[in-house]
């Protein structure tokens, strides 16, 4: 009879370790895509219309503790905007405050969703000194944001690329 040494059995179990970490591997390559397909966000909306927002007037005004803010929006874009978001600031700052961040929505008194190509905004918006920090002077030394959006299906897709900035004053 034939005795087995340890050097025939080296073969099926350097076989065998191959294939369990095959095995093992598949299993984290699995675990790992299965993971950052859950992490990763689906669909990204971007705006791609050709959207743009014009400042015709802007009053700010300072009232003890509140700013109050009228402006004279136009859409001069060839579709219709269905928000926009307002931020202000003193120019030094690089992110200025927003505006209306509880309410976006341009909304006009028509048939059509949003603001409609030619159609002009107007609103006064009122927020507390302490929420909004700006340059008191007759000298144009805040800078007003107006950043459009308009309606998708996830809510509303903000246009980056499309941010208008003007100077204004807040006395």
């Amino acid at each position: 009879m034939k005795k087995f040494s340890l050097i025939h059995k080296k073969g099926i179990s350097i076989s065998l370790s191959y294939v369990l970490l095959i095995i093992l591997m598949i299993s984290i390559a699995s675990i790992v895509f299965s993971f950052l397909g859950v992490l990763t966000p689906k669909d990204n909306v971007e705006c791609t219309k050709d959207l743009e927002l014009n400042l015709l007037d802007s009053v700010c005004k300072i009232n003890g503790q509140n700013i109050e803010l009228s402006l004279t929006i136009e859409n001069e874009g060839k579709f219709s905007v269905d928000g926009a978001y307002i931020r202000l600031g003193p120019e030094s700052k690089k992110i200025k405050y927003p505006i209306n961040e509880k309410d976006p929505y341009l909304e006009v008194l028509s048939k059509v969703g949003g603001l409609p190509p030619g159609e002009k905004f107007f609103k006064t918006y009122t927020v507390s000194k302490n929420d909004v920090k700006v340059i008191e002077s007759s000298e144009k030394k805040n800078i007003l944001e107006i950043e459009p959006a308009f309606q998708s299906d996830k809510g509303l897709a903000l246009c980056s690329k499309d941010i208008s900035s003007y100077r204004i004053a807040c006395n």
